[in-house]
């Protein structure tokens, strides 16, 4: 990676660039490939030390965001505040390897020692996108760990509300 950080801006900003231009299948696919690919990268920084079902969990929130809320899955990834990996705010180094993974992603560069698990969490997200996987969450657009939810839930999210489902 060059000396200046690639930002969330210059990630959206080559995603927009791949469907400029293109046949209404090209946009399509491009569309598509842009989706998994961001959603994979929101799991690799928002659950990579999850299992992989505690990973399609975190998926199918993204993809339930989107479905009841408007936006594709990764318009809604990439929104302030849906996604804390993808925000300095959300943990820097987190963030930092992250962005980095995800400069090596839309640059078609190797992955180096990410490769495996980010093909996983890609696997993960088209399955999701695609409707392959069952969604276990119940329909649910938040996900909390349990030792979060037991040691200092959100409040402004989780006063009155009971967990749907535990993955």
């Amino acid at each position: 990676m060059s000396d200046t950080p690639f930002t969330l801006a210059d990630l959206q900003l080559l995603l927009d660039q791949r469907v400029s231009g293109l046949s209404v299948h090209g946009v399509a696919m491009a569309k598509h490939t842009n989706a998994v690919e961001v959603l994979g990268l929101t799991l690799f920084g928002e659950a990579r030390n999850e299992s992989m079902d505690g990973r399609a969990a975190v998926a199918h929130t993204a993809n339930n965001r989107s479905l009841t809320r408007g936006h594709s899955v990764d318009e809604r990834c990439l929104q302030k505040s849906q996604y804390s990996c993808w925000f300095p705010f959300g943990g820097a180094v987190n963030h930092e390897r992250l962005m980095a993974l995800a400069y090596k992603v839309v640059n078609r560069q190797s992955l180096g020692s990410d490769a495996a698990l980010f093909n996983e969490c890609k696997w993960i997200a088209a399955g999701v996108i695609g409707g392959q996987l069952i969604d276990r969450t119940k329909g649910s657009t938040h996900y909390l760990t349990t030792a979060l939810y037991y040691r200092q839930p959100p409040v402004a999210w989780t006063v009155g509300h009971t967990p749907v489902a535990v993955i």
